[in-house]
């Protein structure tokens, strides 16, 4: 019988006896087959496996977005002061962005490594069962043909579980991104919000302790007054009765004259002592409770002036950048450089000029934030003079009114 070259039993290479293949040859070549069936049937398994796991890791990925959502809106709360909300709010930016970065691209990087292992085991499985199916007759093309179709139906299932997954991972990127962008207006709008509210409250608690000092003053003079008529009427009336005794009694009575006057000026010097005492210790204790509350508004303006230095120095830095661009970018006629007109750089107005009007009250030192240096003549690289900044000015000084516990004679 003759043999066909393209007969695929020709390509397993089975001898050929006298009733057809040899059985054994046969027998061994099926088992092989199986052998190399089961083996891809447990890659496929396996590629299964790796696409649960990826997903799981997904999920965990997705958790863990989540988790730093949650601590986005925990940072989003009031803040308890303008100091530490700010360290705080740029640590915490920091790190979420960092850990989304870092998450998403791990999630990324293992996806797709995932994916290639996938599709190579897939393609390699679906070659291999293309290569084993030629070789079969009957059932076993159609059992290598239901594998091929099973390969392919995994190979799509794989490509559609990637291509959620890599939307997935997209759109919590871009949820992550919105929400940091979402926080960072929100910080900077609180920010502001508390500066106004916290210069309101500077305000109004210097005006308030510049009228109880002007009120305590008024009344201490008014009770001093008061007590300086009341003995003078007293002893006007002492003086009185004292005349019409002499005038009744000259002889007698001059003794005990003497000694009545004698205790009612000790009388009238004790009560005037005394009130005088009191007078001087609420004076006293009124200033001290003006002082604290003067100190205390007065260190919360360090702060907001501090702040303000800090702000008008990364102006200033900018301003320089700005100058340097602007003069890098300004176009040289070196045939005509007087003709060229000057090219003023653009000021930048400070945002924090309202906190200048604070005044201290005298007597008191407080700690004042740097002021920048005002900008020199020099010259940039390209012959463009440096912008100039605006000068921070100096708060002024006002004199506090004192109360004087100081009595008339």
């Amino acid at each position: 019988m003759a043999v066909d070259p393209a007969d695929p039993a020709h390509d397993a290479g089975f001898d050929v006896v006298r009733r057809g293949y040899d059985q054994g040859q046969v027998d061994m070549h099926l088992r092989r087959i199986d052998a190399e069936i089961s083996i891809l049937a447990a890659d496929r398994n396996a590629a299964v496996d790796q696409a649960a796991q990826l997903a799981r890791e997904l999920d965990d990925a997705r958790a863990r977005a989540e988790k730093l959502r949650a601590q986005v809106r925990t940072l989003a709360g009031p803040p308890q002061s303008v100091q530490g909300m700010s360290e705080r709010m740029r640590s915490m930016l920091r790190l979420a962005e960092d850990e989304v970065a870092d998450m998403l691209g791990r999630a990324e990087t293992d996806a797709a490594k995932r994916r290639q292992e996938a599709e190579l085991e897939a393609a390699q499985t679906l070659a291999s069962a293309r290569a084993e199916a030629a070789s079969f007759l009957g059932p076993a093309q159609e059992e290598a043909t239901e594998l091929a179709e099973r390969t392919v139906r995994e190979r799509a299932q794989l490509a559609t579980d990637r291509l959620a997954m890599e939307r997935a991972v997209a759109a919590d990127r871009a949820a992550m991104e919105q929400e940091i962008a979402e926080l960072r207006a929100a910080t900077e709008a609180a920010l502001a919000e508390e500066r106004a509210t916290v210069e309101q409250v500077l305000a109004a608690q210097r005006a308030d302790v510049e009228r109880e000092v002007v009120e305590l003053s008024r009344r201490s003079e008014e009770e001093r007054n008061r007590l300086w008529a009341e003995s003078e009427s007293h002893r006007a009336e002492v003086e009185q009765d004292f005349t019409i005794a002499m005038d009744q009694r000259r002889t007698e009575a001059l003794a005990a004259l003497h000694a009545e006057r004698a205790a009612t000026r000790r009388e009238i010097d004790g009560l005037y002592r005394a009130h005088t005492e009191r007078v001087r210790a609420e004076t006293e204790q009124a200033a001290a409770h003006a002082r604290r509350i003067v100190a205390d508004a007065e260190r919360r303006v360090a702060e907001l002036v501090g702040l303000r230095g800090r702000v008008a120095e990364q102006l200033t830095g900018t301003q320089a950048v700005l100058g340097r661009v602007l003069g890098s970018l300004a176009p040289l006629d070196d045939e005509t450089p007087s003709a060229a007109p000057a090219v003023e750089p653009p000021t930048v107005q400070l945002h924090a000029e309202t906190l200048t009007d604070v005044e201290p009250v005298d007597g008191e030192d407080r700690a004042t934030g740097p002021a920048p240096e005002p900008a020199t003549g020099e010259q940039q690289p390209n012959g463009a003079p440096a912008p100039k900044t605006a000068p921070t000015p100096t708060p002024r000084r006002r004199n506090r009114p004192r109360a004087t516990a100081s009595g008339r004679r």
